[in-house]
């Protein structure tokens, strides 16, 4: 009896090699281990807007303003903001800008009342490769799926690429950030072209040479 009971668990096993896999395994498997990139970098980015919003006026002084434009936020300043146990590391970096209304000009300082300048904080950082769709070189169909559930709507998080269809905002955006839902938002030119967010980011300025970047852009 007990050599059957083997026999037919052995049969079982090598017909279980035939079954077709199941049509929701990418959904159940690949896009979780999507979503936990996606949502470390969401994160940390939220973590970067809470620092800024807590340290700038109605919460603070009016003329004390912790930040500069183009800073380069430090992973000991956003380390309070953090979910307990978050493991920071240099793949991804928040940095804020200030901005003419128009998105046009950057200002020297941030200290301006909220009426007349645009503040902005970008959190940014290279796709890793294993993310990429091996034909388009863009963001796989997994990755931008797993984006459907890791942000809400009221901030923008995609991957940066060449703008075709804001042209008309920030006078002229060359780039946009493409997320999900189809949602598109242009980067200030102020910003696309800077030489910290541009180096990495701008493949117009690079020649296509770098990776797609992932972009979290809030106006705080």
């Amino acid at each position: 009896m007990y050599i059957w009971v083997v026999l037919a668990t052995f049969i079982a096993i090598i017909a279980s090699y035939n079954l077709p896999l199941r049509a929701d395994a990418r959904s159940l498997v690949v896009e979780p281990l999507a979503g936990a990139h996606i949502t470390k970098v969401a994160s940390k980015h939220i973590a970067a807007l809470n620092y800024l919003v807590l340290n700038s006026p109605p919460n603070t002084p009016a003329s004390y303003v912790p930040y500069t434009p183009k800073q380069l936020l430090a992973d000991a300043s956003l380390k309070k903001y953090l979910p307990y146990g978050y493991k920071l590391d240099s793949s991804y970096t928040s940095r804020v800008y200030c901005l003419t209304k128009d998105g046009k000009t950057a200002l020297s300082d941030c200290k301006r009342e909220s009426s007349d300048v645009l503040k902005i904080v970008v959190t940014y950082g290279y796709i890793p490769h294993k993310w990429m769709n091996v034909s388009t070189g863009k963001p796989s169909s997994d990755y931008m799926s797993a984006m459907h559930s890791s942000t809400d709507l009221g901030n923008i998080l995609g991957y940066v690429d060449v703008n075709d269809v804001n042209k008309t905002l920030f006078g002229g955006a060359d780039l946009q950030i493409k997320g999900k839902l189809n949602v598109l938002m242009a980067i200030p030119n102020v910003i696309g072209k800077d030489a910290y967010f541009g180096k990495m980011c701008n493949r117009s300025i690079t020649g296509n040479k770098v990776p797609y970047c992932l972009a979290y852009m809030s106006q705080f």
